[in-house]
């Protein structure tokens, strides 16, 4: 199925549209939802680990 340069602005405007309204809802988090979230995304960012890539030079474990 083709789509159309016009079918693929219209899905981006709308895609764009609910990622705006999301991003409002996280804004109106009360002060304690936001300590909280400040307080726990380094520490969940510190549990990713990232997989080495094959041109990294060092890959001993």
């Amino acid at each position: 199925m083709k789509v159309s340069l016009l079918q693929f602005l219209l899905l981006s405007v709308f895609l764009l549209g609910n990622m705006d309204a999301k991003a409002q809802l996280n804004n109106n988090l009360t002060a304690d939802e936001l300590r909280i979230k400040q307080e726990v995304k380094p520490f969940l960012d510190s549990l990713i680990i990232e997989e080495p890539k094959i041109t990294d030079k060092d890959i001993s474990l």
